[in-house]
Order: structure tokens, then sequence, then C-alpha cells
């Protein structure tokens, strides 16, 4: 009993600046930083192309820059830049991969397992490299259901790698 007075004495004679700082701190952060830096990067193409009547693909836009964002992690300036361009460059193969593909039940049911498998073996390189294969599978998952002409996959894999590479 004596312990939980004497904390709660303590906790008592905090002065109101304490909350006040915290909330200061957390603003100045780093965290709220890359908060605001994956938002801006992520919702603003699908506003700019609203502005201009081409709200689907700023959708495809944004869906790309928010795709690489997952390897947007803290670290090594070098490492966050090869990790966006690997995700860049296996966003856009597996969203030509999959559209081409996603016809054809039996090859889907070969790549599947085996994309799979590769993408989920980069976890083997640390959470940078597993999170490149999380984003590449994500891109897989979402592209297994739409049924594009070769020109719209080609289309479509185009936009999620310039909002890709707008986020980068």
């Amino acid at each position: 009993i004596n312990s939980i007075r004497y904390k709660l004495s303590l906790y008592m004679q905090l002065p109101i600046q304490a909350p006040i700082s915290k909330v200061k701190h957390f603003l100045l952060s780093q965290y709220f930083y890359d908060g605001l830096k994956i938002t801006f990067g992520v919702v603003s193409p699908a506003l700019i192309a609203y502005q201009f009547g081409q709200l689907e693909q700023g959708i495809t836009l944004s869906m790309g820059a928010l795709i690489v964002s997952i390897t947007d992690n803290p670290g090594p300036t070098a490492h966050k830049r090869n990790a966006m361009l690997a995700t860049n460059l296996f966003i856009f193969l597996m969203a030509l991969l999959i559209g081409f593909t996603n016809r054809n039940s039996i090859l889907l049911a070969i790549e599947i397992p085996i994309l799979c498998f590769l993408f989920s073996m980069l976890t083997v390189y640390g959470a940078r490299a597993s999170s490149v294969g999380i984003a590449a599978l994500l891109v897989m998952v979402i592209g297994i259901d739409q049924h594009l002409d070769p020109t719209g996959t080609l289309l479509h894999a185009l936009y999620l790698l310039s909002g890709g590479i707008w986020y980068f």
C-alpha cells in the first residue's frame, strides 16, 4: 500500500507541462513525419488524377505508391533505396505476369505456390526484404481477379510502377 501511495504522490506532482511536452515531442518526431510522408505520397496521386477526371487511374497510382511504402522502414538510406527499387521492379513484373496469366487457371495453379514460396523466402534476408516479398505478393493477390486485355494489363502495370516511382 505504501508503494501505491508513493507512486500516486509522484503522479500528482507532475506539472501540466509533461503532457504538453509529450504531444510536442510526438509532433516533432520521426514517426509523425513518416506518417505525413506516407499519407501525402499515397493520397496525392488519386487527388491529382481526380481533378483531371481520371480517378480510376489515380487509385491505381496510389495503390502502387502504397505498395512501395510498405518497404519504407527506418534504416540506412541506401537500404531503403534498394528496397524501394526492388519493390518497383517486382510489382511491375508481378502485375504483368498475373495480368497475362490470370485467365488460365492451370497456369495460376502452378505459379501461385511457386511465387508464394519464392517471395516468402525473402524473409531469410531480414525484415526489409520480407516487406519486398509481401509487396510483390500483395500485387499478385490484387491482380488475380482482374481480367484485362493485354493493353489494359500493360497500362495497369505501368500505373502501378508510376505510383511506386512517385513514392520513391
